[in-house]
């Protein structure tokens, strides 16, 4: 269930705020007992933005979030467990030959309750405190402004408290860490053709792993008319994956693991799209990709050592994982009152 209202809403400003909940109870018929899943969740929401008279726009948006949870991938101890989120952001942007953008980003992440361990030890409840600074310019060149140099800038820094599973039990953590990038990038934009050409630069600061990491940022696309298009796309670089990002995956992961980190020499994909019959459009693509530090879930077993005690069930594992993948999609538009799709793909080991 959601509820909004925009209280501003004029050419040059907007302001609303939002509300919303949701929920799912599931009880599983075995005889064991403590085999509830439940999660709940309300979430607030404001956000704003003005554009001036010289052309500059101001955005900032704010986002709460609280969620009740129970499960018994959650420690023996603690079935249940909460979730307190916050989150805050600002922007502005603005030019024409001269565009430029820079944007602030503050974000908590927390777990309430304490962690029991495999041997009665208590930890911390994981949470994260992650803040964040973005800059972009760009240039234009040449009379029409095809053509266009840019370089980004960025800072994101990550202070995680949790723990990490080892081969028999946990161990607390509490770390600070951050990466800075440099990302440029040279534009072009015609009537059947695009192209951008760039890097994506990263720098670790006080990382687990390389202290340099560098990305291609490609994209090319070919147009000749309104019925077919032909893409090629590279990209990667280096990346939190936060409690935030873990909540996204499952909300209960983040009873899993304290953040990582993970970096992606090469994510690309080649394909096509065509119109056909008007309404008709089928399209095929290919791609490969390469990650380092790829969180996965990972299942253990409980009691596995001699004192019966229990382990954690579910953590998240980090490994190095590369492959090709291959698909498809077909879809009809049914003017302007529904649309049918569907998209195929096959993953090499």
């Amino acid at each position: 269930a959601a509820r909004g209202y925009r209280f501003v809403n004029t050419a040059a400003s907007q302001a609303g705020a939002a509300l919303s909940y949701n929920g799912f109870s599931y009880k599983s018929g075995l005889s064991e007992p403590n085999t509830t899943v439940s999660s709940n969740t309300f979430r607030a929401q404001a956000d704003a933005s003005h554009r001036f008279d010289a052309g500059a726009t101001l955005t900032a948006a704010v986002d709460y979030m609280y969620a009740g949870l129970k499960s018994p991938l959650f420690d023996a101890e603690a079935q249940k467990q909460n979730i307190s989120a916050f989150r805050a952001k600002a922007g502005v942007s603005g030019g024409r030959r001269i565009a430029y953008g820079i944007a602030i980003d503050y974000s908590h992440f927390g777990l309430g309750k304490d962690i029991t361990s495999r041997y009665g030890v208590n930890i911390a409840p994981a949470s994260d405190d992650r803040f964040g600074i973005n800059g972009k310019a760009s240039f234009a060149m040449g009379h029409e402004g095809k053509t266009s140099l840019s370089i980004g800038l960025g800072a994101d820094f990550l202070k995680a408290t949790g723990f990490r599973p080892g081969q028999y039990d946990v161990s607390p953590t509490d770390e600070t860490s951050g990466i800075l990038t440099v990302n440029p990038a040279l534009q072009y934009g015609g009537k059947n053709a695009s192209v951008k050409i760039g890097a994506i630069i990263n720098f670790g600061v006080n990382s687990p792993d390389k202290v340099f990491h560098i990305a291609p940022d490609v994209t090319l696309c070919w147009t000749p008319s309104g019925a077919f298009d032909a893409y090629v796309t590279a990209d990667g670089g280096e990346r939190f994956n936060d409690l935030r990002w873990q909540y996204e995956q499952s909300v209960f992961a983040p009873g899993a693991t304290a953040s990582t980190r993970s970096f992606t020499k090469l994510r690309s994909r080649i394909g096509f799209n065509a119109h056909l019959f008007n309404d008709f459009r089928i399209g095929a693509f290919a791609g490969y990709g390469y990650v380092n530090n790829l969180p996965v879930y990972a299942l253990t077993l409980r009691g596995a050592d001699a004192t019966g005690s229990a382990l954690l069930p579910l953590i998240f594992a980090t490994e190095r994982a590369k492959s090709w993948y291959f698909g498809g999609n077909i879809g009809y538009d049914f003017r302007r009152y529904a649309s049918i799709s569907a998209e195929g793909r096959y993953y090499t080991k």
